[in-house]
């Protein structure tokens, strides 16, 4: 788990081309035409210039996307992947440009003697998988953009030709992955040899190249071009078996979203390979017909029905969830009225139920160091996207003098199903490792819209398993306790995830009597560091005007006009 700084102020503007009004929206703060809402103020406002410019949502989400990849280089980027879930007035898809397994992977790769060895699927070229990022932006842009592509990428080139500031999380992301860092990862990011210092500037020039070649050539310079050639060239001389024809192949999927009702309103996230848009709903309709949500915020009485709505599903994560191309996912078995009618009634008012009790079987862990970007433009068309590199700087791994660091995302697979992982989440056979698979993801890039089909809110979350119950809660928060986005994604979370048999606490969240009322129903607490870093759009359904809250758990903002 990362650890996280509360919100400073950081004198990070420098090296923009483009104003940052407004960057740090408070409760009061609204925009009448768009609003982009990133983990990275200039993420946030290289969104929000291309929507002054007259972009639409798409084009705002592509050019933060670009931009977030070289401002958080441990948490997305360029050798990573991802799922988008867009609304266009007329109908919801989801996008799923998640990477895949190379073709020469199989299914014991990272079994040594039996066991699985980490240092293998988390580290170095063997952990990388075939990434989805470029092809993803360029599908959306394709099939809803507005702008010209190379115009789109200018700001994330700028950023890194001419860098950015060093602030407290990107310092501290470094000093923690130092000893996995290649030789190339080290040049970069540890200028001299030393871990840069608070303040000091870190310029990418290779990364700016890469990114002005695709500006100029498109995906196909990444997947088959030059790029593709020095990006082999590592990979291979790091025993990674991706080849030229991996690269060549890869391909996005259009999806049918998740979809949901709750109060009112209609949600739509994303389907497998993420468990995040069925378990999302879950627990939504699971808590809807109960009277838990009316007894009080953070109460024992609405805390204890939450908290086993999440043991449950997460359950069910853990043996029914895939790659739905290559595993029969039950996706309206999962979502029927019976089998939650099912849950609903096994959860016990007074009693939590011991996970052992809830059938599952054992899941992989994931990284937490992912992000998340929300966009609603001046329309109302709306795109919440996910990206990750899986943990902190991926595989440690950047492809030669490219400054593309590449994803550890093979580590999402079970690599030994049934057994723990770091994380303690078990894995299934529905997630083996097969060559061109998918990994599953916990990623739940969401959109809620209201009984007149506008957009209500956009949300999504960095975490790992805690992406799923992170906007779970921040839903709850706005449309069952009336919260404002701001104190929607600042207020304290909880995490039960079925195994380890215990719920996580942020610290000096909840009270003793409540925990201890809990503690006697059969609950047990941990507490952990924060949880998620939740970037959410509401819209007023009255006066129409969106509202950004980035979370305070991390540097994020929202800016817009």
């Amino acid at each position: 788990m990362r650890s996280l700084v509360a919100r400073t102020t950081l004198v990070l503007f420098g090296a923009l081309q483009f104003s940052v009004p407004n960057a740090s929206a408070g409760p009061a703060t609204g925009y009448a035409n768009g609003v982009v809402v990133a983990a990275h103020p200039f993420a946030a406002s290289a969104g929000a210039e291309v929507l002054r410019g007259g972009g639409n949502a798409i084009d705002a989400f592509v050019a933060a996307s670009f931009v977030i990849a070289v401002v958080e280089p441990q948490g997305s980027g360029l050798g990573g992947g991802g799922f988008a879930v867009t609304w266009d007035l007329q109908r919801v898809e989801a996008l799923d440009f998640r990477e895949k397994a190379p073709k020469a992977a199989t299914r014991d790769m990272y079994l040594v003697e039996g066991k699985a060895d980490t240092t293998l699927s988390q580290d170095g070229g063997l952990s990388v998988g075939v990434p989805g990022m470029v092809q993803g932006m360029w599908d959306l842009h394709q099939k809803y953009g507005s702008k010209p592509w190379h115009e789109l990428l200018t700001p994330a080139v700028e950023v890194a030709k001419n860098g950015v500031e060093v602030n407290p999380l990107l310092q501290d992301h470094i000093q923690r992955n130092v000893e996995r860092f290649n030789a190339a990862a080290k040049t970069i990011f540890m200028p001299g040899g030393n871990v840069p210092s608070l303040g000091s500037r870190l310029v990418q020039k290779d990364l700016a190249d890469t990114l002005q070649r695709i500006a100029d050539s498109g995906p196909s310079a990444f997947y088959s071009g030059s790029i593709a050639q020095r990006m082999l060239q590592a990979l291979q001389a790091a025993s990674s078996p991706i080849t030229a024809a991996d690269l060549r192949d890869y391909h996005t999927v259009w999806r049918k979203p998740i979809v949901g009702e709750f109060m009112g309103h209609t949600v739509y996230s994303m389907p497998p390979p993420s468990s995040g848009g069925i378990h999302l709903i879950q627990m939504l309709r699971i808590l809807e017909p109960t009277e838990s949500l009316k007894r009080g915020f953070h109460s024992a009485a609405s805390l204890h029905p939450q908290i086993e709505a999440m043991r449950f599903a997460f359950a069910d994560r853990s043996k029914w969830l895939g790659d739905p191309d290559f595993f029969d996912v039950p996706v309206q078995r999962l979502l029927s009225d019976e089998h939650l009618a099912t849950i609903r009634k096994t959860i016990q008012q007074k009693r939590s139920t011991p996970s052992s009790a809830i059938e599952g079987a054992p899941a992989p862990k994931e990284g937490h160091d992912t992000t998340h970007i929300s966009v609603v433009d001046r329309t109302g068309k709306a795109v919440a996207g996910t990206l990750t590199i899986n943990l902190s700087f991926g595989s440690g791994l950047v492809a030669g003098n490219t400054g593309i660091v590449m994803n550890d995302e093979m580590d999402d697979f079970a690599a030994a199903p049934g057994v723990p992982n770091a994380f303690g989440l078990l894995g299934s056979e529905a997630n083996a490792i097969a060559p061109g698979k998918r990994p599953l993801s916990s990623m739940t890039p969401t959109l809620v819209l209201d009984s007149n089909q506008s957009i209500r809110m956009v949300a999504g979350s960095p975490g790992g398993s805690r992406i799923i119950t992170s906007t779970l809660q921040v839903i709850l928060h706005v449309l069952a306790y009336g919260m404002d986005g701001i104190k929607a994604v600042s207020v304290p979370r909880f995490h039960n995830q079925w195994y380890p048999p215990q719920t996580f606490i942020e610290p000096h969240g909840f009270s003793e009597d409540t925990l201890k009322i809990l503690e006697s129903r059969g609950h047990r607490f941990a507490e952990s560091t924060f949880m998620g870093n939740t970037q959410v759009i509401t819209v007023d359904p009255k006066t129409r005007i969106r509202y950004g809250a980035s979370d305070p758990r991390g540097i994020g903002s929202a800016a817009g006009h």
